[in-house]
């Protein structure tokens, strides 16, 4: 279910975010999938991504964002390794085996183990690691998939 995404002041009121810019630039707004079973994180994510101008849809474990990136086939895939259901490196393996696999892939985890980092690098995915460098590092990622986010990555963070 798509999420109409509100940012959230000191006072609890906000105004719906809209990417003006990107929709007018792409058509329409890209689909992006965002997969992690906790729901701060993925208010955090839904909020960051819906002011870059993306189309923000949402999953709490591993089957449903298998489930909704195969509907939908979202632009980008923001998913967490550890979830209930079906792990986000399983969800990333399964869609390359159904050709349904999304043209860009975030994975995002607190782990920093080899192990982990290598089953990243067979499905062919960025790894993003949650901590102090977390959103430094997501955006990195973005403008590595597509430089032409650069300005609309300035100037939501500035």
């Amino acid at each position: 279910m798509r999420q109409a995404v509100q940012p959230i002041d000191a006072f609890g009121v906000g105004e719906p975010v809209i990417g003006v810019d990107m929709a007018r630039s792409f058509g329409q707004a890209p689909g992006l999938l965002i997969a992690d079973d906790d729901a701060a994180v993925v208010g955090l994510l839904s909020y960051h991504f819906a002011r870059l101008g993306f189309d923000v849809d949402t999953a709490s474990d591993g089957l449903q964002a298998f489930l909704k990136a195969t509907r939908g086939k979202p632009s980008v895939l923001v998913i967490d390794v550890n979830m209930p259901e079906l792990d986000g490196l399983s969800v990333c393996g399964h869609l390359l085996d159904a050709d349904r696999a999304p043209a860009k892939v975030i994975i995002i985890t607190s782990s920093s183990n080899q192990h982990t980092l290598q089953r990243c690098e067979r499905v062919s995915t960025c790894y993003v690691r949650k901590g102090p460098d977390f959103w430094r590092d997501l955006d990195a990622a973005l403008l590595g998939m597509d430089p032409r986010m650069t300005r609309r990555i300035r100037r939501t963070t500035c």
